[in-house]
């Protein structure tokens, strides 16, 4: 497998399977060759084989909902099979960890694990809403703030021990099970005794003193890694935002001085740092101090670990008297669409099915990922006000236009291991070519004045290739600027949260989202208004391989590039390479191949040809 010699490996697991029809683990290597060589709806039909022989393996059940996701065309399916994972390996953990419910629950000895947050019940002491009635309707997901008391972060996982309910937020599905579970809740379960019998024997003035001192926390710990940009820039950072400005918009008088909770990973500093709530080194200005003195202290997870002494070997178990937690639910309870429960040995798990519809559940379930765009939309807003970025005035668009060389942007995956474009630089590399030898500083001056002096209406794009290494800051910053962006799916994508509204795109897709014509990106860009988003199925990408783009592939995306305006037939394209211009015929005679045209014009033939026989015959 580790060599790509998938058919021979394949062949392997065929005649092992002869030999033992009934072990799981064939048709588990079978799955996984399947999913190198990019066939999910084969790979699903194997792992969901090794799920029916081994009921109890989780690995299958969530190798089959992946696969059935990837294929984009049994999101329901990969929704169920999601679903029995995460209960499985819940049950695993918690096996054999006794529930002692507190009095007056409603539990029977069960562990209650939940989406849905209750204001009054399990920990939850109130809720406050963060929307306003002019920019959300009665059936959006609204962002709401919750307090909770008495909170257990286990992971990303919220316990409220005394009811024995463990909160995951809306990512259920997906929401990452900390090893040692079962251990951390034990252990977490043995020092609220030790805490209560010492409360019991001790009523002195300096317990209540310590009580009176309350630290609130906002927690901003995700279930995905806090290096992957997409997760951290579209889920925590608009929970960031949101609350941020829910915040300032309180009387200073009632601002609480309260924690924030974050990994510590460079891009979670560097983000803390463009808010101004991390002062940088040698950085004194006066926004920074006034920031400093808002009452919101950073403390990172590690440096948390440190203070307290922590051993992860142990328990990884943080205790939080007050913590503030944001989440979105709908306005208005859709009350026909209810909760699914299902009890397995002393865990029941609600899935709160309010805050989809009927047509979300249809599709692959990855969708639960996604900020509503509102939410997103404001986020953007606020952050681009927070590091100043300045939108084009619209009396300058047409002066722009005919003054300034367009900016286009590559999007490259150089440096990740899967959907880079090997052949990358034959897109943005000869539009800023350097041809013959180098200039003398007297030739170079005559050229920027003759440069100068040309109309600029001629002048070529320029390329600007954005591959994560530059500093935050200046990533938005070229994002932001670009008129015309270009790159294959993956997290780099994210930052067109904050491009202009009139910038165009051209993503490389995944195979679901070819098939739904949505996906994160697309839930992106409609978030912050870009209405020309293009995922075309002839730039398909397959999200565990490379792709090498072909003629007819690169003659899209350059027609692409252009833009609508240059691709009429018989048309000039005029760029400028190595500081001459170079003048190229376009045609539109080369068909591209589209395999939903395709579909559409036999599905019409087949319709006329049966049409012809039954009147004729």
């Amino acid at each position: 497998m580790k060599e790509g010699r998938h058919s021979e490996a394949m062949e392997a697991f065929k005649r092992a399977e002869k030999e033992a029809p009934s072990f799981p683990g064939t048709h588990m290597g079978m799955g996984m060759v399947h999913v190198a060589t990019g066939d999910f709806r084969s790979a699903a039909s194997n792992f969901l084989a090794a799920a029916t022989l081994d009921p109890s393996d989780t690995s299958a059940w969530k190798n089959a909902a992946t696969s059935l996701s990837d294929s984009g065309e049994d999101g329901e399916r990969a929704t169920k099979c999601y679903r029995k994972a995460f209960v499985l390996r819940l049950v695993k953990e918690l096996r054999g960890v006794s529930c002692e419910k507190e009095t007056g629950s409603d539990n029977r000895g069960y562990w209650r694990v939940a989406t849905r947050f209750e204001d009054g019940v399990s920990g939850v002491i109130s809720s406050e809403s963060l929307s306003t009635s002019s920019s959300f309707s009665s059936s959006t997901l609204i962002p709401r703030l919750w307090f909770m008391e008495h909170i257990h972060l286990i992971g990303t996982l919220m316990v409220h021990l005394p009811s024995c309910t463990v909160y995951t937020g809306r990512h259920q599905h997906f929401r990452t099970i900390p090893r040692g579970l079962g251990r951390s809740l034990r252990n977490a379960l043995q020092e609220k005794k030790e805490r209560e019998l010492e409360i019991q024997n001790n009523n002195s003035e300096e317990e209540k003193g310590e009580e009176e001192d309350v630290i609130t926390w906002f927690s901003l710990l995700q279930s995905t890694s806090s290096f992957n940009l997409y997760h951290w820039m579209s889920e925590s950072v608009v929970r960031l935002s949101l609350w941020l400005e829910w915040r300032e918009g309180l009387p200073y008088t009632q601002r609480v001085s309260t924690n924030l909770l974050v990994d510590g990973s460079p891009l979670v500093q560097q983000t803390l740092a463009l808010l101004g709530l991390v002062l940088k080194e040698d950085d004194e200005s006066l926004e920074l101090k006034e920031e400093k003195k808002s009452g919101v202290s950073v403390v990172y997870l590690d440096q948390l670990h440190s203070d307290n002494n922590f051993d992860s070997s142990v328990s990884n178990s943080i205790r939080l008297q007050r913590v503030q937690w944001l989440d979105w639910q709908p306005m208005e309870e859709r009350t026909k669409d209810g909760t699914l429960a299902s009890t397995v040995e002393n865990v029941q798990v609600s899935w709160d099915l309010s805050t989809m519809s009927m047509m979300e559940r249809r599709r692959p379930p990855t969708h639960v990922y996604y900020a509503p765009k509102l939410a997103l939309s404001r986020a953007a807003l606020f952050f681009g006000a927070r590091i100043q970025l300045k939108c084009d005035e619209a009396a300058d668009v047409k002066t722009k236009a005919t003054t300034q060389r367009r900016r286009l942007l590559w999007v490259s995956r150089r440096y990740a291991k899967t959907r880079y474009v090997t052949n990358e630089e034959s897109v943005w590399w000869p539009a800023n070519a350097r041809r013959g030898p180098a200039k003398t500083a007297a030739e170079a001056a005559t050229a920027a004045t003759a440069a100068t002096a040309a109309t600029a209406a001629t002048a070529a794009p320029f390329w600007s290739v954005h591959d994560g290494t530059e500093p935050l800051g200046r990533q938005i910053d070229m994002f932001h600027a670009a008129d015309v962006i270009v790159g294959s799916h993956g997290a780099g994508m994210t930052l067109l949260m904050f491009a202009a509204p009139s910038t165009r795109i051209l993503m490389f897709p995944l195979r679901s989202e070819a098939v739904h014509r949505n996906g994160y990106y697309h839930h992106l860009a409609a978030a912050v208004s870009i209405d020309a988003f293009d995922s075309p199925t002839i730039l398909l990408i397959d999200r565990l391989k490379n792709l090498t783009l072909n003629a007819s592939q690169l003659r899209y995306v350059k027609r692409f590039v252009r833009g609508p305006s240059c691709n009429k037939q018989g048309t000039q394209d005029r760029t400028t390479v190595g500081g001459g211009e170079h003048v190229v015929h376009v045609t539109n005679k080369v068909p591209l191949v589209d395999s939903d045209l395709w579909r559409a014009y036999t599905s019409y033939m087949l319709l006329l040809m049966t049409f012809m026989y039954i009147v004729f015959t």
